[in-house]
């Protein structure tokens, strides 16, 4: 909340931290779910295998790449956190990873999430990264 009041004010500075290997934060990160995972049998996968053409996994595993890591995972927590609310019982949620591009000394690295959760509707995906909004209900779709 307090980020995306400074972001809107312009007053948010990222924290860039050089990370060798993401695949790491995101596995470490993942673990504070365990008890929602728990409660609905859901398995979680992060897969390890970065995908891309090989000469761009190779400059990313030599360099590095530029991630403000506390924003990245509050980002992945709210994504994650709704992808335990609104699965099924003894669903899934799978994380991936590919680099799109190498562009002046910068990765472009993609983060993949999908479950096998409710889904959302077409016409409410443009409501999914305004403040304050939600397109589902906990309560309607018996989350926790």
């Amino acid at each position: 909340m307090l980020n995306s009041t400074m972001i809107s004010q312009e007053k948010f500075t990222p924290s860039f931290e050089n990370v060798k290997n993401i695949v790491q934060i995101v596995s470490n990160f993942t673990k504070l779910f365990n008890g929602h995972l728990e409660q609905k049998n859901i398995s979680m996968q992060v897969n390890p295998d970065i995908k891309g053409p090989t000469t761009l996994i190779e400059q990313m595993a030599r360099r590095g790449i530029l991630v403000d890591v506390s924003l990245y995972e509050q980002i992945l927590y709210n994504i994650v956190l709704n992808a335990c609310k609104f699965n099924k019982n003894n669903g899934d949620i799978r994380i991936r990873f590919e680099v799109e591009k190498w562009q002046d000394q910068k990765a472009i690295v993609k983060t993949i999430i999908s479950d096998s959760g409710i889904g959302i509707e077409k016409q409410k995906q443009k409501h999914l990264f305004k403040m304050f909004e939600s397109v589902h209900s906990p309560i309607q779709y018996n989350a926790f």
